[in-house]
């Protein structure tokens, strides 16, 4: 597949908000997936993986059983380590990317059907990731 420029940006304002990621792109094995978010995850653990936020725009905090909760602005992201049990809070609308192994039997992971399903709702080509249909 040939190298091709992803404009994501516009893509937050199309899905809906919640902590329920949409699979924008592979590479290296990692699935990049965006969450527009206005509240709480529930509490989550990833035994086997750790799970990289990365805040394009608002704020979230990510609360930690047993640390300090992290605070992480726009521009900002934070990676909680595998086995640290953690929940993501956004207090008003935020624009998360977030990036975790694409291994079948990991929750949150998608098959190449999936993200195909995902992105045909987007009005995407899965090829190129967001942006216009070719």
């Amino acid at each position: 597949m040939p190298a091709e420029k992803l404009d994501f940006a516009g893509s937050f304002e199309e899905i809906d908000t919640g902590w329920s990621p949409v699979p924008v792109a592979k590479a290296n094995g990692q699935l990049l997936e965006l969450l527009r978010v206005d509240d709480a995850s529930s509490w989550q653990i990833h035994e086997d993986t750790d799970r990289l936020f990365l805040v394009y725009s608002g704020r979230i905090t990510v609360e930690l059983r047993d640390e300090d909760d992290i605070v992480v602005d726009e521009g900002e992201f934070v990676v909680v380590p595998a086995g640290t049990e953690h929940r993501p809070v956004a207090e008003s609308e935020a624009h998360v990317l977030s990036f975790e192994p694409d291994r079948e039997g990991i929750e949150g992971d998608y098959d190449e059907a999936e993200v195909q399903r995902y992105m045909n709702t987007l009005d995407r080509d899965p090829q190129s990731g967001p942006g216009p249909k070719r």
